[in-house]
């Protein structure tokens, strides 16, 4: 029987089911993966009460498996905010920053470190009260957070929600004219079209450079630049560590027009009419 047709989250076109199913962690049901070629973005429309169960047992976001995310993670947060600040040659000392999907609370924990005032949101209520008590703002959802902001951060949040281009617009309507958005997402979608279905992981959205750039400009955004992450601030084995040095490297004979790393970054800015 022939799959429902599923409308691309981005171009809402038609999309095709893989023709291979994938398999799924936590005994979720085996919904196929959706693949739009005309934005190159694949989907999993995983309803929203599976999504939840999944991230709930997910280690990235149990109390318990703190003090191993924070060590893998810290020294990526930094990698971040050090590239934030050189891209708007100014420091993080006196900006307002949103992390999207705060989890534990480490990079709300830099930004403070670096003199900078941020705000949390985190859908999790355990989490959420683990970084209120650090002392720092966290809220439910985005339309709680006491804008408006300098850089708004979406670090590996923005592949879990059937909706990008919304949720993008509503984070820009929380920054600043001249604001700064910082997203980075997975970028494995050849992988999973040709070799697993499963390397999709428990990502709603396996994004590419061109499904990022139309994303970040269908919300408004400008000054929108997709670039390889290179697995800097990463604790990674020799072999991959050299995967992502050699895509960087051949991200850069293209012109960034395509990116062969396993991850992206993208930087864009909010129009600033003045």
């Amino acid at each position: 029987m022939e799959p429902p047709a599923v409308p691309c989250p981005l171009c809402k076109q038609r999309t095709r089911p893989l023709r291979r199913r994938p398999s799924r962690p936590h005994g979720l049901p085996p919904t196929p993966l959706y693949d739009c070629r005309a934005c190159d973005l694949l989907y999993w429309p995983l309803a929203d009460d599976a999504m939840t169960a999944l991230l709930v047992g997910a280690t990235y976001n149990k109390p318990e498996h703190e003090a191993r995310w924070q060590a893998e993670r810290t020294p990526f947060f930094a990698h971040v905010l050090d590239e934030t600040e050189r891209r708007m040659a100014a420091p993080c000392e006196g900006l307002h920053v949103l992390d999207f999907g705060c989890a534990f609370g480490h990079v709300l924990d830099a930004v403070r470190e670096r003199g900078g005032t941020a705000v949390g949101i985190e859908r999790e209520a355990a989490l959420r009260d683990l970084v209120a008590a650090r002392g720092h703002d966290v809220v439910a959802t985005l339309g709680e957070a006491p804008g408006p902001f300098d850089v708004a951060l979406l670090l590996d949040s923005l592949y879990y929600l059937h909706d990008p281009v919304s949720a993008l617009a509503a984070v820009r309507e929380k920054l600043r004219p001249g604001g700064t958005v910082v997203v980075r997402v997975t970028n494995r979608n050849a992988l999973v079209r040709w070799v697993r279905p499963d390397l999709q992981g428990d990502a709603r959205l396996g994004f590419s450079t061109t499904a990022l750039r139309r994303a970040l400009q269908q919300a408004g955004f400008d000054a929108v630049d997709v670039r390889p992450d290179v697995g800097v601030g990463k604790r990674l084995p020799p072999h991959r560590a050299r995967f992502y040095r050699l895509g960087g490297a051949a991200s850069r004979l293209v012109g960034y027009r395509r990116v062969f790393t396993p991850g992206l970054f993208a930087w864009a800015r909010v129009p600033d009419p003045g």
